[in-house]
């Protein structure tokens, strides 16, 4: 295969084909091209590299689709790449000769058991957890060379989240991270119009000019609770503890333990997951629900609710 097109690039794209680390955070405010830029950088990996491959994720699957999977396609078009691809649009992965990249949300990540890889972007990283990140980062796994070494790339907006406290704060996680930071003014391709309306946003709302127009730290405003997260939950003596459900199918049940202790209130993720049957779901939920606990449940299914009950949990 012989394409050659020029490859129109911002800065961020150089930064972080230069960079020699193995975790490179890219903060930045809307439209700064961070997210475009990793994707042109996998794309150029992807033509120029063999036997890699990559793993392109996002916490949903429809958001998945349309920030990082649409547009990669695109970018195959534009570079006449496209044609030279096999491409499997149900379950979303690219190949080209012996390279392979998989799109894929959280959910479907615990289904990659034992998957290694080279290249990894986590885009809108503050939607995940760092237990996520974590698992993920010991999958950059594969064997590879010193001229071409594997990569984690995150891009996120700099909203107030795990990122900041757990590796930007931790000079140990710092040794290996490269933190590229951009802001609108490093896209030269944004309409005057679009310049106009982030520049505008300093006399709507400071938190969010902070965020999307500067690419600076900020909390997003009108939240209902601020939360940070602890590694010492299971050694809590709550004095109350309930637990949360919300039933799913196409959209994942989930369930989560709340522990109240000198009026704090501290939760914890036991169960997410799609397509699983009313049986199914009762017995989760049994193994995972202390006894005799209050289990809350979406209100939507009082079919379900019935049956738990008449399976002997405490569920309202």
């Amino acid at each position: 295969m012989s394409v050659e097109k020029e490859f129109y690039c911002t800065r961020v794209f150089a930064e972080n084909l230069q960079s020699k680390k193995t975790i490179n955070i890219n903060i930045g405010g809307a439209r700064s091209s961070k997210s475009y830029s990793i994707l042109q950088l996998i794309l150029y990996y992807f033509t120029s590299q063999k036997n890699k491959k990559f793993l392109i994720i996002r916490k949903t699957r429809p958001a998945l689709k349309l920030t990082c999977w649409t547009p990669f396609l695109d970018l195959l078009q534009n570079y006449n790449i496209y044609d030279y691809c096999f491409v499997n649009k149900s379950d979303l992965n690219l190949q080209l000769i012996n390279n392979i990249i998989y799109f894929r949300s959280i959910d479907k990540i615990s289904k990659m058991k034992s998957s290694g890889f080279n290249y990894i972007f986590i885009e809108e990283a503050e939607e995940i957890d760092y237990e996520t990140y974590q698992i993920l980062k010991m999958r950059l796994s594969l064997q590879t060379t010193k001229q071409e070494p594997n990569k984690m790339f995150i891009a996120f907006n700099p909203v107030q989240c795990w990122i900041q406290e757990k590796i930007l704060n931790n000079p140990q996680e710092m040794k290996d991270v490269q933190v590229i930071k951009s802001t609108y003014k490093d896209n030269p391709f944004l309409s005057k119009e679009y310049i106009q309306m982030l520049e505008d946003l300093k006399y709507q709302d400071e938190n969010l000019y902070k965020i999307y127009c500067l690419g600076e730290f900020a909390e997003l405003p009108n939240k209902i609770y601020t939360y940070k997260m602890i590694d010492n939950y299971d050694e809590i003596n709550a004095d109350e503890i309930i637990y949360g459900l919300d039933f799913g199918f196409n959209n994942p049940t989930a369930l989560i333990e709340i522990k109240i202790k000198d009026k704090i209130i501290y939760e914890k993720e036991l169960l997410y997951q799609t397509g699983l049957t009313t049986e199914q779901i009762i017995e989760k939920v049994k193994s995972l629900v202390l006894p005799n606990k209050y289990i809350f449940a979406d209100a939507e299914e009082p079919r379900l609710i019935d049956e738990m009950k008449q399976a002997g949990l405490m569920v309202y």
